[in-house]
């Protein structure tokens, strides 16, 4: 049974006559997932892109994982939770330049398929792209806490942007699934400032901890901040470590042009981003008992009403262009 009608206006219409149970089964949530995803006030275009994803791709048990680290690099988190025993994935645009690119249609489509793949108490770890969030790149995106989006003339900017609103519909399905998430950050990241972040940041429960990558062998201090919807998070606070000497002191370069002092990521920084064996093991460790002692703890709420969400919030997801896409296949 067809359970959406597509226009070519980008509209997603519901049949009155279709039930709630019969709309969730296309997507493949079930009925409570799906209540808990339209309080979030998501656009209509992305529940189009999600039946299109669940119609093209069915999720069958042997596809099932428990772990999802998107953004991966190394991969030292997903590899450790697979060496566990656990179906893992790794998501890096290194890995896969177009399915595996956040910001391209196909790339999108991908990191929803494997949302959905996801287990009810499985983990989704993001390590989203930092280098436009941070005090470094100020004087190139113009971000602010006032002013998140920067400048919208520069495509490394607005490609932040993408990425950001793009991980937040991930996390919002990730905790419409019962899932937990979690986000890594450099401390001061302006990305929780981004509108589609901070609204669903508000909407569901959210914890927040700093740590030092320092205190699990990292080659810098990189004090870092943790966010998620399940407190497992707060233990994975360290606090920084005494009498600490930095491995690799090759990270930012300072020039003074026209009378300015310019500070910009060297060579270095790069390799501060990637996690080291011993935090991966925290990971799995921490979460593995959390999870043991909290089975089903993501909340929901017993009220289906949407919550109020202006349509400006996910504009810079762009996600019409990835409706026109899959139309267009």
């Amino acid at each position: 049974m067809e359970a959406f009608e597509l226009r070519r206006h980008g509209v997603f219409h519901l049949p009155h006559t279709l039930s709630l149970a019969l709309i969730a089964e296309s997507l493949q949530l079930s009925l409570c997932s799906y209540k808990s995803l339209r309080r979030f006030g998501l656009p209509l275009v992305f529940y189009e892109i999600l039946y299109f994803v669940a119609q093209i791709h069915r999720v069958d048990e042997s596809a099932v994982l428990e772990c999802i680290e998107y953004f991966c690099g190394v991969a030292y988190i997903s590899s450790t939770f697979e060496g566990a025993g656990f179906p893992s994935l790794g998501y890096d645009i290194l890995k896969d330049p177009l399915h595996n690119n956040l910001c391209s249609p196909a790339g999108f489509i991908y990191a929803l398929f494997s949302m959905l793949c996801l287990s009810s108490d499985g983990l989704a770890w993001f390590a989203t792209v930092c280098s436009s969030w941070t005090w470094l790149a100020i004087s190139k995106t113009r971000r602010s806490p006032q002013c998140p989006l920067g400048r919208n003339d520069t495509v490394s900017t607005m490609d932040g942007n993408m990425q950001v609103a793009r991980c937040a519909l991930l996390m919002a399905l990730a905790h419409a699934k019962h899932a937990w998430w979690a986000l890594e950050q450099p401390l001061r990241s302006l990305m929780k400032h981004h509108p589609a972040m901070a609204h669903v940041f508000k909407t569901m429960p959210f914890f927040e901890v700093t740590t030092h990558m320092g205190a699990f062998a990292a080659d810098t201090l990189k004090p870092s901040q943790l966010y998620g919807n399940a407190e497992w998070i707060l233990g994975l606070w360290r606090k920084k470590p005494t009498n600490f000497s930095a491995r690799n002191v090759n990270t930012v370069s300072v020039e003074v042009l026209r009378g300015e002092k310019k500070i910009t990521g060297s060579a270095g920084l790069k390799e501060t981003q990637a996690y080291t064996p011993e935090f991966g093991h925290c990971v799995l460790d921490t979460f593995l008992c959390f999870r043991a002692k909290h089975v089903d703890s993501v909340e929901s709420s017993d009220d289906e009403a949407e919550l109020t969400c202006s349509p400006s919030v996910w504009e810079t997801a762009d996600l019409p262009a990835i409706a026109r896409f899959l139309r267009d296949a």
